[in-house]
């Protein structure tokens, strides 16, 4: 399992064994950095940071920086990234979702995300991570995570994981974690500080 961990002097991207929780790999970013969302795509890693509109590509056996490149979003921020095999899509904490040519990295558009039950825009789009064609993305500051159709840019359903039993310890020790198995068809839940990671098969 490929981890980012963020806050500025302790960001790192990071090779974990999802049973024991062991550091297997790990490489620290610049003290400047915060880092965010990240997305395995081919042989390579691709992590973005928040607020300096930089993104850093690795390679993923070795974790030496092959290069880094500059974005923009809607709101100038890096939070989740997520690849379909032909796109990588981005998120920013806002409503929109950036698709990105997965070569290049840059912005081919921009969707606006809309609940299909109730019409309503659906912002602080946070981490995300594909199921098949479809996209999750976890609500921050929620333990809802959103299902959508990105060709529509509409939100078909949620996830609800408020009842997973983890004890929290402040409102900032928030869901913002998710990784799929596509071996057992299960998603990994963590969050922001959490000591745990929740294995949970979807139906």
């Amino acid at each position: 399992l490929y981890e980012s961990t963020g806050l500025y002097g302790q960001s790192t991207i990071r090779k974990v064994n999802p049973i024991s929780g062991d550091i297997i790999m790990q490489q620290s970013l610049d003290s400047i950095y915060f880092g965010e969302g990240l997305e395995l795509v081919g042989d390579k890693l691709i992590q973005l940071t928040w607020r300096r509109r930089t993104a850093f590509v690795y390679n993923v056996t070795t974790f030496d920086l092959i290069n880094s490149f500059t974005f923009t979003t809607n709101q100038n921020e890096g939070w989740g990234i997520a690849s379909n095999g032909t796109h990588l899509v981005v998120s920013d904490g806002s409503e929109y979702l950036h698709i990105w040519d997965i070569n290049s990295f840059t912005e081919l558009s921009r969707i606006q995300v809309i609940d299909s039950a109730t019409g309503n825009i659906v912002r602080r789009l946070n981490e995300l991570e594909f199921v098949g064609n479809e996209l999750l993305a976890n609500i921050w500051y929620s333990d809802r995570v959103a299902r959508i159709d990105v060709e529509q840019g509409l939100v078909t359903g949620y996830y609800d994981f408020s009842d997973l039993p983890y004890q929290r310890k402040s409102s900032e020790d928030v869901l913002n974690g998710i990784a799929y198995s596509a071996d057992d068809h299960s998603l990994y839940i963590t969050g922001k500080l959490w000591s745990k990671m929740f294995k949970l098969k979807l139906p």
